[in-house]
C-alpha cells in the first residue's frame, strides 16, 4: 500500500505538503518574514516528529493490548546533525524519550512494553540503518 504525501510550492516563501489524511492537516511552511537562520531544520524536525508520533503511538498500543490504562504520556526527539565520510551535512542520531504515567497495577505491563520498545517502531526501525536511534522510556512519577 502506498502512502503519499504531495510537495506544492505557493509562493517564494511559502509551500504546503498536502497529507490527504483524516487525521492529519496539511503543512505549511511559510518563512515569509523569518531570517534565513531561523528556516533550518524543519525537515529535520518533521523526521524527528514522524519518528516520535510512530513510536509513542506503538508504545500505546502496546500498553492497552495488554490492558493497561495510560493516564498521561508526552515525549521528546531530540535530532542530532553530523557529517558523513564525505563531509556531508546528514541526521546523525535522534534520541527518543518518553515519559508514561499509570497506575501501580500497570507495573508489569510497562515492563514487558519497555522492552519490546527497544526494537523500535515502524519508522524508526526502517531507518536505523544509516542513523542512531536510541529509546528512553520513563515512569512518570
Amino acid at each position: 500500500m502506498a502512502l503519499i504525501v504531495t510537495y506544492k510550492k505557493i509562493n517564494k516563501d511559502t509551500q504546503k505538503l498536502v497529507m490527504d489524511s483524516q487525521v492529519t492537516d496539511d503543512i505549511v511552511i511559510d518563512t515569509t518574514d523569518i531570517p534565513l537562520e531561523g528556516r533550518a531544520g524543519t525537515s529535520a524536525k518533521l523526521l524527528g516528529a514522524a519518528c516520535l508520533n510512530c513510536y509513542v503511538g506503538t508504545f500505546e498500543d502496546a500498553m492497552e493490548a495488554r490492558g493497561a490504562i495510560i493516564n498521561k504520556l508526552q515525549g521528546t526527539a531530540t535530532i542530532l546533525k553530523g557529517k558523513d565520510d564525505q563531509g556531508r551535512t546528514k541526521i546523525s542520531s535522534i534520541t527518543m524519550e518518553v515519559e508514561v504515567g499509570f497506575d501501580d497495577i500497570y507495573l508489569p505491563q510497562f515492563e514487558k512494553c519497555k522492552k519490546i520498545m527497544k526494537r523500535g517502531c515502524l519508522i524508526t526501525y526502517s531507518i536505523e540503518s544509516s542513523i542512531n536511534i536510541t529509546y528512553d522510556i520513563q515512569r512518570l512519577q
